[in-house]
Protein backbone atom coordinates (compact mmCIF):
# COMPACT_ATOMS: atom_id res chain seq x y z
CA UNK A 1 0.00 0.00 0.00
CA UNK A 2 1.26 3.50 0.44
CA UNK A 3 0.80 5.90 3.36
CA UNK A 4 -2.14 5.76 5.12
CA UNK A 5 -3.69 9.31 4.66
CA UNK A 6 -5.95 8.81 7.81
CA UNK A 7 -4.50 11.38 10.45
CA UNK A 8 -1.65 12.63 7.79
CA UNK A 9 -3.91 14.71 5.79
CA UNK A 10 -1.90 13.81 2.97
CA UNK A 11 -4.51 13.36 0.35
CA UNK A 12 -5.56 16.74 0.89
CA UNK A 13 -1.89 17.94 0.45
CA UNK A 14 -1.37 15.89 -2.71
CA UNK A 15 -4.38 16.85 -4.29
CA UNK A 16 -3.26 20.32 -5.85
CA UNK A 17 -0.08 18.66 -6.51
CA UNK A 18 0.67 19.16 -9.96
CA UNK A 19 3.62 16.44 -10.58
CA UNK A 20 4.31 13.28 -9.66
CA UNK A 21 7.82 11.21 -10.04
CA UNK A 22 6.86 7.22 -11.20
CA UNK A 23 9.70 5.01 -11.30
CA UNK A 24 8.76 1.24 -12.20
CA UNK A 25 11.34 -0.73 -9.86
CA UNK A 26 13.42 -3.65 -11.97
CA UNK A 27 15.32 -6.43 -10.81
CA UNK A 28 18.63 -3.99 -11.25
CA UNK A 29 17.35 -1.77 -8.87
CA UNK A 30 16.82 -4.62 -5.93
CA UNK A 31 20.02 -6.23 -6.92
CA UNK A 32 22.29 -2.62 -6.66
CA UNK A 33 20.78 0.65 -6.88
CA UNK A 34 17.56 2.66 -8.84
CA UNK A 35 19.31 5.17 -11.39
CA UNK A 36 17.46 8.05 -11.29
CA UNK A 37 16.62 10.22 -14.79
CA UNK A 38 18.47 13.28 -14.53
CA UNK A 39 15.44 15.74 -15.46
CA UNK A 40 13.78 13.96 -12.70
CA UNK A 41 16.80 14.47 -10.28
CA UNK A 42 17.27 18.26 -11.30
CA UNK A 43 13.80 19.10 -12.17
CA UNK A 44 11.27 17.33 -9.91
CA UNK A 45 13.61 16.48 -6.38
CA UNK A 46 15.65 19.69 -7.35
CA UNK A 47 18.85 18.45 -6.58
CA UNK A 48 22.17 19.82 -8.22
CA UNK A 49 25.46 17.26 -7.99
CA UNK A 50 28.26 17.32 -9.59
CA UNK A 51 30.46 13.81 -10.41
CA UNK A 52 30.78 11.88 -6.99
CA UNK A 53 28.75 14.29 -5.15
CA UNK A 54 25.90 12.91 -2.38
CA UNK A 55 22.89 14.47 -1.02
CA UNK A 56 19.89 13.27 1.16
CA UNK A 57 16.43 13.29 0.52
CA UNK A 58 14.03 12.99 3.59
CA UNK A 59 11.12 10.80 2.13
CA UNK A 60 8.04 10.22 4.34
CA UNK A 61 6.81 6.32 3.66
CA UNK A 62 4.18 4.98 6.13
CA UNK A 63 4.95 7.70 8.87
CA UNK A 64 8.55 6.58 8.75
CA UNK A 65 11.12 9.26 7.72
CA UNK A 66 14.08 8.01 5.13
CA UNK A 67 17.06 9.58 4.42
CA UNK A 68 17.43 7.87 0.91
CA UNK A 69 21.20 9.01 -0.54
CA UNK A 70 21.53 9.84 -3.71
CA UNK A 71 24.50 10.25 -5.28
CA UNK A 72 26.14 11.06 -8.94
CA UNK A 73 28.62 8.95 -10.78
CA UNK A 74 31.94 9.78 -11.09
CA UNK A 75 32.14 9.27 -14.74
CA UNK A 76 28.21 9.64 -16.08
CA UNK A 77 25.28 11.49 -16.29
CA UNK A 78 24.00 9.34 -14.07
CA UNK A 79 22.39 9.49 -10.08
CA UNK A 80 21.38 6.09 -8.38
CA UNK A 81 18.96 6.34 -5.63
CA UNK A 82 20.02 4.41 -2.70
CA UNK A 83 16.91 2.94 -1.11
CA UNK A 84 17.80 -0.90 -0.97
CA UNK A 85 18.81 -0.57 2.15
CA UNK A 86 15.19 0.25 3.04
CA UNK A 87 13.58 -2.77 1.38
CA UNK A 88 12.58 -4.18 4.80
CA UNK A 89 10.05 -0.91 5.50
CA UNK A 90 9.48 -0.72 2.01
CA UNK A 91 9.25 -3.90 0.60
CA UNK A 92 9.21 -3.42 -3.06
CA UNK A 93 9.76 -5.92 -5.94
CA UNK A 94 10.50 -6.06 -9.83
CA UNK A 95 6.91 -4.61 -11.33
CA UNK A 96 6.42 -2.65 -8.70
CA UNK A 97 5.93 0.94 -8.96
CA UNK A 98 7.47 3.83 -6.38
CA UNK A 99 5.32 6.43 -6.46
CA UNK A 100 6.77 10.08 -5.71
CA UNK A 101 4.67 13.04 -4.45
CA UNK A 102 5.43 16.16 -3.14
CA UNK A 103 4.02 19.20 -0.90
CA UNK A 104 5.68 21.81 0.19
CA UNK A 105 7.29 20.80 3.18
CA UNK A 106 8.01 16.74 2.52
CA UNK A 107 8.71 14.22 -0.35
CA UNK A 108 6.03 11.25 0.23
CA UNK A 109 6.62 7.71 -1.43
CA UNK A 110 4.08 5.72 -2.09
CA UNK A 111 4.21 2.06 -3.00
CA UNK A 112 2.17 0.77 -5.64
CA UNK A 113 2.39 -3.15 -5.42
CA UNK A 114 2.17 -4.99 -8.68
CA UNK A 115 -1.00 -6.40 -8.11
CA UNK A 116 -2.46 -3.17 -7.50
CA UNK A 117 -5.96 -2.28 -9.44
CA UNK A 118 -4.73 1.04 -10.35
CA UNK A 119 -1.41 -0.41 -12.16
CA UNK A 120 -2.41 -0.79 -15.14
CA UNK A 121 -3.74 3.04 -15.36
CA UNK A 122 -0.05 4.25 -13.52
CA UNK A 123 1.71 1.82 -16.27
CA UNK A 124 0.39 3.50 -19.04
CA UNK A 125 1.77 7.04 -17.99
CA UNK A 126 5.22 5.10 -18.50
CA UNK A 127 4.72 3.97 -21.92
CA UNK A 128 7.36 1.50 -21.55
CA UNK A 129 9.92 4.03 -19.98
CA UNK A 130 11.12 3.50 -16.46
CA UNK A 131 10.20 7.17 -15.50
CA UNK A 132 7.65 9.08 -15.54
CA UNK A 133 7.25 13.15 -14.08
CA UNK A 134 3.80 14.80 -14.69
CA UNK A 135 0.21 14.72 -13.32
CA UNK A 136 -1.40 11.60 -12.52
CA UNK A 137 -5.01 12.45 -12.97
CA UNK A 138 -6.61 9.45 -10.85
CA UNK A 139 -8.19 9.59 -7.22
CA UNK A 140 -5.37 9.79 -4.82
CA UNK A 141 -7.43 7.44 -2.44
CA UNK A 142 -6.40 4.60 -4.95
CA UNK A 143 -3.03 4.86 -4.27
CA UNK A 144 -2.78 6.71 -0.28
Amino acid sequence: MGVDSKGFGIEKQLKDTQDFYIKEVVKQDIDRTPSIGVKAIRNYFKVELNNGEATFLVVNYNGHLLPIEIKKRETREEFRMFITKFIKVIKFEPGDLLVFGKTEETVHLFLVKSGSLIISKLRGLLKNRKHYIGPINIELSQIV
